[in-house]
């Protein structure tokens, strides 16, 4: 699954958040030998590519829930991003299951 948040947090505490986007993966590929060799020399700390499995994760363009924000949610978080000393992240968080035994999980912000 991939997921995004826009997650709004206020000086003095509370925190706001706003789901953009959350679904399923839609499909997982393996990439070619060729493929691998060409990630090991533009990423020199990867080592030998002959131990390398790629896989592309793709996930659909739409998400699977259609998030409808209420107006006084909108407003609510417009009104926060409008004060100083608000600080906002867009919270990125992932888990999918690849081919073999590849699993990968994360949360970048």
């Amino acid at each position: 699954s991939l997921k995004a948040n826009l997650e709004v947090e206020m000086t003095g505490g509370g925190i706001s958040q706003l789901p953009l986007y959350d679904t399923a993966q839609a499909d997982i590929d393996t990439l070619s030998s060729d493929d691998a060799k060409r990630f090991a020399v533009s990423h020199p700390n990867v080592g030998n590519s002959d131990d390398l499995n790629l896989q592309k994760v793709k996930f659909p363009m739409s998400a699977d829930n259609l998030w409808l924000v209420s107006n006084s949610l909108r407003q609510k978080v417009a009104t926060q991003l409008g004060s100083n000393g608000t600080k906002a992240n867009l919270v990125v968080t992932y888990q999918f299951q690849g081919n073999l035994t590849t699993t990968g999980r994360g949360i970048g912000r």
